[in-house]
């Protein structure tokens, strides 16, 4: 095409010199773009991932609930038994110490030799079920 010539080109001629520049000749016409097994097939394997990283997360949410209310209810009772070991507060008796935590204990009434005695305290909550702690010091 010679420089200047392009003011004799209708408009038309004009339009299929550009397609033909714009457009890949050795290329099919089949791998231009995506058939529609292969968007549902693609789509079908993104939910299935989707869906298995989400349960992923609850699970390790769950597990972290259930770690910080096992360590609450642990520091609830070893709080409990040094107050008991420091001689402090009824020797038996229950309270609530935290919102959703239950705490009872008792120390024996019979004080064996050496002057030592047995304290145990009991801490429960619920999450989705019924947890229950024990702890007991000599």
């Amino acid at each position: 095409m010679i420089v200047g010539a392009s003011e004799h080109l209708a408009s038309w001629e004009k339009a299929v010199l550009l397609a033909r520049f714009f457009t890949p000749q050795d290329t099919p016409a089949k791998s231009l773009g995506f058939s529609l097994i292969e968007v549902l097939v693609s789509l079908f394997l993104f939910s299935v991932l989707a869906l298995s990283i989400s349960a992923s997360v609850m699970n390790a949410l769950r597990a972290d609930t259930t770690s910080e209310n096992l360590t609450q209810a642990t520091i609830l009772a070893q709080d409990k038994l040094e107050e008991l070991s420091a001689g402090f507060g009824a020797r038996s008796g229950s309270d609530i110490p935290r919102p959703g935590f239950t705490r009872t204990w008792t120390m024996a009434a019979s004080a064996p030799p050496g002057g030592t005695a047995r304290a145990e305290v009991h801490v429960s909550w619920t999450e989705s079920q019924l947890h229950y702690l024990s702890r007991d010091n000599y």
